[in-house]
């Protein structure tokens, strides 16, 4: 049917799951006699079909397609011969780099991809000079799967390109290469905010955030302050595109880093994970000695909410700073239920300092606990005019409720 019909665009759409069930080997010796038809839609079609069957039997008449007159054609064949994975197409691909259409061109490097052969190295090195952006993403794509030395030296003589602007597609398929990418990506982070914007970069290398990952976690190591820095500042942006937790616990050990910023932003990080493994050391980063490290471990155990942590933000409503304070009492609202017994004690303790009190109070004018109201009816009359305002709030509220029920109609 499809290969007697009538040449049109509506007998070009093929339809793969109807083919799938065909799986007619008829249809296969059709499409592969059909490739020399002298009409170049028939002969498309064929190529597309023989790539959905992905049988290594065709091989030969698909490379026999390369060299048709038609790109179309071409496209087709080089995209059915990726599909079938035949490294017998490796050097006739290659040649397909040097073809004169775009659109050729990056097929074939999306089928050497495939096929990860380091033959095509050189022809994916030579195009990542192609005019064409399509293929020049579509090569640097392949060579980061390759895993080859002179592929590698290649793309990172290309990070800047001819304008002087970082070559994202270049550099994130160099991350591809683990540790060995180290030392670029390390001196980069040295010019962060000098040649290139951290905002830029974080964009730059979303698409290739897994890979990137596991380089800034050795970037992690570094002896120079600027890059641990940005490193760890650029994985907390990261997080949250990766697929898996593997750099939970380099992030737990980047707690103790010297340098203020980059335990702020690893703990920033972990509460992205939410992983109980976590806890304990942000725990600990509560009194930590700068102020943003420590309202990021606020935030962040907010965010996983281990109850392990309770105490610890209930500690945190005596605290000085009123920002800690306010941080401590938001994120301890995230915890279900609340915890009414420790915030009971809190309020009536004379010896809690006043900011402390009129945040228990705050918090307890929010609940409907029963013992949460009878307390604050109590301290009603209590000498600290803030944690009045908030017995009387919290009474006030109950009585709107009750007056509300009464005027139902029955």
């Amino acid at each position: 049917y499809y290969v007697r019909a009538e040449p049109s665009v509506e007998v070009r759409e093929v339809n793969p799951e109807f083919l799938s069930a065909l799986d007619d080997y008829r249809l296969r010796d059709v499409c592969r006699l059909v490739l020399s038809s002298p009409d170049s839609v028939v002969r498309e079609l064929a190529a597309e079909i023989l790539g959905i069957y992905a049988d290594q039997n065709s091989v030969d008449a698909l490379l026999g397609a390369l060299d048709d007159t038609s790109p179309s054609v071409r496209y087709r064949a080089i995209e059915a011969l990726g599909m079938i994975g035949d490294k017998r197409a490796v050097m006739k691909l290659a040649d397909c780099m040097g073809d004169d259409v775009d659109f050729v061109r990056e097929s074939a490097a999306q089928a050497l991809k495939k096929l990860a052969d380091k033959r095509a190295t050189s022809a994916l090195v030579a195009a990542i000079d192609d005019e064409s952006s399509e293929v020049h993403e579509a090569a640097l794509d392949a060579l980061g799967e390759l895993r080859d030395d002179k592929a590698f030296e290649s793309m990172a003589d290309h990070i800047w390109d001819d304008e002087g602007a970082l070559d994202f597609a270049v550099l994130g398929n160099l991350m591809r290469y683990g540790d060995k990418a180290l030392p670029i990506l390390s001196e980069l982070l040295t010019e962060v905010d000098e040649r290139i914007e951290q905002r830029e970069l974080y964009r730059g290398l979303v698409p290739f955030a897994n890979p990137v990952a596991d380089v800034l976690v050795l970037a992690l190591q570094d002896r120079r302050p600027v890059v641990r820095k940005n490193a760890a500042q650029l994985l907390w942006a990261l997080c949250v595109l990766l697929n898996d937790d593997r750099v939970v616990v380099p992030l737990i050990a980047a707690l103790e880093d010297p340098q203020a910023a980059v335990r702020q932003a690893a703990a920033d990080a972990l509460g992205l994970f939410q992983d109980s493994r976590a806890v304990d050391p942000l725990i600990g980063r509560l009194n930590d000695p700068e102020r943003d490290v420590r309202l990021a471990a606020i935030r962040s155990l907010g965010i996983i909410r281990d109850m392990r942590a309770v105490p610890a933000l209930m500690e945190k409503l005596n605290s000085a700073d009123f920002l800690e304070r306010s941080q401590a009492s938001d994120m301890l609202n995230h915890f279900q239920p609340p915890s009414i017994d420790l915030l009971l004690e809190m309020v009536i303790d004379p010896n809690r300092p006043p900011e402390s009190r009129e945040e228990a109070a705050r918090i307890l004018s929010e609940s409907d606990d029963p013992r949460a109201i009878e307390m604050l009816r109590g301290l009603l009359g209590d000498s600290d005019t803030r944690v009045q305002f908030w017995a009387k709030r919290a009474t006030d509220r109950i009585e709107v409720n009750l007056d509300e029920i009464n005027q139902k109609p029955e």
